[in-house]
């Protein structure tokens, strides 16, 4: 048969069908006109739903795409499939979400919502409004298992909100009504239910009121808690010690230091450098680290990461720089220089330099120095710190089978505490003010600068370029005073010749709690720095204060007990194989729960935090992602920065392509006002985490110029603002603005106006 009696018997005209027809054609003889129409099939389906459009069709055809329709659009459908896939969810995202809210739109005109009144709120109306809502979300599921509306519907928006209100309007009113019936005309009881039941109404926005009265109200939910009881607690029982002991079979905390498996192949050696504050252990750590032919340098900060990276360039080394949030690596480079979580546990290395080893003792990021220690992959370990850290350093060293060299350093410079306290009006340049809030520092700040000095601050919440900033201005001596934390008691380089406490307590969860004798040895130490100044001298504003600093400086430091360990990756996947959970909050909490930790060389890490971040990470069943998500630099306590890490997390799990922050998403705000401030603060904070995933999920992360670009906008504006005496508070009520060392949240006005209304009222009555 030949091929043009084939194009007629088909009825083909156009060239592309044609170009098909003959490629096969040439390549297989065949004249099975069945399968010359197949191949016509397919390739029109495929480019149909392609240059179409048809998003739906495209994704419900995409599970078998066929290899053999050899046009242009075919193979490029084929060839790039994973990409295209991700376009087609994107574009199928939001043609879903306007279509929902058009359809809960329509149904709320076609209702009349707007007029209607409380005689129209019925048990009909109330099943009316479910009815439609299981129809649009098109499943038969049951809308009282819906917590957290915007967590479940991810196509919400405007109408939704309406629709909602109105559902909660219909409810409320229709609970009233039964629970009058239900207690026989009793309103006084009736309301005292109502304000009982509605909190787990507003938990279930679609909750359905015979399920909110039969499941909580205190007639039928004692029974049924007391039966539901009494079934599950046997097997309840039964379970957990099934699964503690298939746990603590497989994972031994004993042998917690085995999963770091090539550090364990290694013949390692490990050298202390140990001494106080200004001894220069770090300055000889780096001198035998730019020796080696590779190494690292583990730094507890950002800013001490960075001036690892200068220590060895200074000492001929070509020294890559990496953190959680930046990095720089250089071609050729033999050394890196970063933050401590960042280490790389399957790279060999001839030397690896953990800084600051006693903060193995900390509650919230010791695990870090743990797994350092415990899993560096380098033939020789070299470890700074103080002498407090010595005896755990020789259990683990011991634990390892390590030989353990201490060299103990003596400190450069005299320190001496001050007889008595000084006052503000003694303040001299190179002064160091210690403070343990970001209020006081700013307000200490205001104060000095009525004096006339030049003052520059560092606080925790400080942006670490902003810190750098600060700190370069004190060196520089652009500045005559510093205003910091105890950010600074972590090994920054700083000219600082006395060092005066504010005060010897901090608040931590509202409570007044004082330093302890190594918080205040490893701050004041800070004064003194070699090389620029013979003494440094400690002091304090009163007495008590002083005293306290005396006593710190007369006694030993308390020893570093335990080392603190948080479960690896490895044990998150053990549990995981031996329980069938992927929820990796509830794994956190099996290895909290199950995990027998009975050792005198490690303990278990605070995992409050880690706990409180995963769940937001319930719907993300990849361990290895959820892992990353749980440790991600995110502060809890940061109202803005979790909004940003919530909607992160849920982007990323629906594969989506993630925009950068524009610091235009704050608002036009004056930012000199304190609070204001503290905002911006908290959106470079944003933008660092943006950087963080973006490194580990660079094709959802990807506007990385974008957000470097919006960081050092608010990068500038905060040190604009530090740098202009231009910061200011304002009162609470009406606005005006106050000076920082104003006592009250309320300017005067507006306290004499509250306090003459309530005078008045009481009056009156």
């Amino acid at each position: 048969m030949e091929l043009s009696e084939i194009y007629k018997i088909l009825n083909i005209i156009d060239n592309q069908e044609k170009k098909i027809i003959e490629n096969y054609y040439n390549t297989h003889k065949s004249e099975d006109l069945e399968k010359y129409d197949e191949l016509l099939t397919i390739h029109r389906q495929t480019y149909n739903y392609y240059i179409t459009e048809d998003l739906e069709a495209v994704y419900e055809y995409w599970a078998e795409p066929s290899p053999e329709c050899n046009c242009d659009i075919c193979q490029t459908l084929i060839s790039s499939k994973k990409q295209l896939i991700k376009e087609i969810k994107q574009k199928l995202y939001e043609k879903r979400r306007i279509e929902f809210n058009n359809k809960i739109k329509k149904f709320l005109q076609r209702i009349n919502y707007e007029k209607l009144t409380i005689l129209d709120y019925t048990d009909r109306l109330e099943s009316r409004l479910l009815n439609e809502l299981r129809k649009i979300l098109r499943g038969p599921f049951d809308l009282a298992n819906v917590q957290k509306n915007r967590k479940f519907i991810k196509y919400w928006g405007e109408e939704c909100d309406k629709f909602i209100a109105l559902y909660s309007v219909v409810r409320n009113a229709l609970l009233t009504k039964k629970l009058i019936g239900l207690n026989n005309g009793d309103e006084t009881q009736a309301n005292k239910d109502y304000d009982y039941l509605i909190r787990y109404a507003e938990r279930n926005p679609f909750l359905a009121i015979e399920k909110i009265i039969k499941t909580y109200h205190p007639k039928y939910s004692q029974q049924k808690a007391e039966d539901i009881e009494r079934k599950t607690k046997n097997i309840k029982q039964i379970k957990e010690k099934e699964i503690r002991k298939l746990i603590n079979q497989s994972i031994n905390i004993h042998t917690y230091h085995d999963f770091f498996v090539l550090a364990r192949r290694l013949k390692r050696k490990i050298t202390f450098y140990m001494g106080e504050t200004c001894s220069g252990k770090t300055y000889l750590a780096h001198n035998i680290l730019s020796k080696a032919n590779n190494g690292l340098y583990l730094a507890p900060l950002r800013l001490l990461a960075l001036e690892g990276q200068e220590e060895q360039k200074k000492r001929g080394v070509v020294c890559s720089y990496l953190t959680g949030e930046e990095q720089d690596f250089i071609e050729g480079a033999t050394h890196l220089s970063s933050t401590i979580e960042m280490i790389n546990l399957n790279e060999e290395i001839d030397v690896a330099v953990i800084d600051e080893i006693q903060l193995l003792g900390d509650a919230q990021r010791g695990w870090a120095w743990s797994q350092a220690l415990l899993g560096a992959p380098a033939k020789h370990i070299i470890l700074t710190g103080s002498p407090n850290a010595l005896k755990l350093v020789e259990k683990i060293t011991k634990l390892l089978d390590e030989p353990l060299k201490v060299i103990k350093l003596n400190r450069l410079t005299k320190l001496q505490v001050e007889r008595k306290p000084v006052s503000f009006h003694e303040l001299q340049r190179k002064d160091c003010i210690v403070a343990f809030s970001r209020r006081e520092v700013l307000q200490i700040k205001y104060d000095i600068e009525k004096r006339g000095y030049k003052v520059s601050v560092i606080y925790g919440g400080l942006p670490p370029e902003v810190r750098r900033e600060e700190s370069r201005r004190f060196n520089s001596e652009e500045t005559d005073i510093l205003v910091a934390t105890d950010a600074i008691a972590m090994g920054l380089n700083l000219p600082i010749r006395r060092v005066i406490f504010y005060t010897t307590a901090k608040m931590i969860n509202r409570q007044v709690v004082p330093l302890t004798s190594s918080e205040i040895r490893q701050i004041g130490g800070r004064a003194g720095r070699y090389g620029r100044e013979d003494i440094g001298y400690v002091s304090a504003f009163n007495s008590k204060d002083l005293e306290n600093i005396q006593k710190a400086f007369s006694t030993s430091l308390p020893e570093v007990e335990r080392a603190n360990i948080i479960p690896t990756l490895e044990h998150i996947k053990i549990i995981s194989s031996l329980t069938g959970e992927q929820n990796i909050g509830k794994i956190f909490r099996h290895f909290k729960k199950y995990v027998v930790i009975d050792s005198d060389i490690f303990c278990l890490a605070d995992m409050d935090e880690l706990l409180y971040k995963t769940e937001f990470l319930e719907r993300i069943k990849n361990l290895d992602k959820a892992f990353d998500l749980a440790v991600a630099p995110v502060d809890i306590k940061d109202k803005l920065g979790m909004e940003y890490y919530k909607n992160y997390v849920a982007m990323l799990n629906e594969d989506l392509v993630v925009p950068a922050p524009k610091i235009s998403e704050l608002g036009n705000k004056n930012f000199a006002d304190v609070e204001n401030m503290k905002e911006l603060e908290s959106f470079i904070k944003v933008c660092n985490l943006y950087n963080w995933l973006h490194f580990r999920y660079p094709e959802n992360f990807k506007e990385l110029p974008t957000c470097a670009s919006e960081k050092r906008k608010a990068v500038d504006l905060v040190i604009e603002i530090l740098s202009s005496q231009a910061l200011m508070k304002k009162c609470g009520i009406c606005g005006k603005a106050l000076p920082l060392d104003f006592p009250f949240s309320i300017c005067n006005s507006c306290f004499n106006r509250r306090y003459n209304k309530k005078r008045n009222r009481k009056y009156y009555k």
